[in-house]
């Protein structure tokens, strides 16, 4: 039986082949943990900067909202508006519509509505169609909020969002001003966004119940 290559060698021959081997063994284990320490590195940054990033666009929208629903507040608080709703749509409705019209203000804000406080549909802008069929703002009066800004909804290749105001005496609501509003009209509008994530990333917006995500221009899976 012919003897294993090893023993055919010298015992230096031998010392110097392990030695190799320990050596590649080591260069292959620090090797390793190297990429290991540096994985974990670069996933903590990233973590980091990603939380940051959220900060930064959750406070730009924030600031956003705010604006809008100012508008939209100032509208409700109309006194023209409450006159309408308490007389079933039949007091200062010239007062009512004009109001809503203005308050549409670009093609950003396609549809303005005012609901009385059991859901009906009493008044809308002129020049549009319901752009959105939901009862969105049904699922907002259980949550008793003057203001809010509602979830993303897709019509077609567009994207749109509800802000609710409240109309109300002061003790109890009367009914709810809706005014729709489009999320992103081009791209132009995500170089900001763009800017702030870096070239190789990309921001995704979703619905807090996980049922509808976008790129800001259009749905994605």
């Amino acid at each position: 039986m012919p003897k294993p290559f090893l023993l055919k060698r010298s015992i230096q021959e031998r010392l110097s082949f392990f030695t190799c081997v320990l050596i590649l063994c080591i260069i292959v284990v620090f090797g390793y943990t190297s990429y290991l320490a540096i994985q974990n590195a670069s996933i903590t940054a990233t973590r980091n900067r990603l939380s940051s990033l959220t900060g930064q666009i959750s406070a730009m929208f924030t600031q956003f909202g705010t604006v809008i629903e100012q508008y939209v507040k100032e509208t409700a608080v109309n006194k023209a508006v409450l006159v309408f709703l308490k007389s079933n749509g039949t007091d200062s409705t010239d007062a009512v519509q004009q109001l809503l019209n203005s308050a549409r203000m670009d093609t950003l804000q396609p549809l303005v509505e005012l609901y009385n406080n059991s859901g009906q549909r009493m008044r809308s802008s002129e020049g549009t169609s319901s752009t959105i069929n939901t009862n969105a703002f049904l699922l907002y009066t259980s949550e008793h909020r003057k203001e809010q800004i509602g979830k993303i909804y897709p019509v077609h290749a567009r994207m749109y969002f509800p802000i609710i105001a409240a109309v109300s005496d002061g003790k109890t609501i009367a009914g709810y001003l809706v005014k729709w509003r489009q999320l992103v009209s081009s791209s132009q509008e995500l170089d900001g966004f763009s800017k702030l994530i870096g070239d190789q990333g990309s921001l995704y917006i979703g619905t807090d119940d996980n049922t509808f995500w976008t790129d800001g221009l259009k749905p994605v899976p």
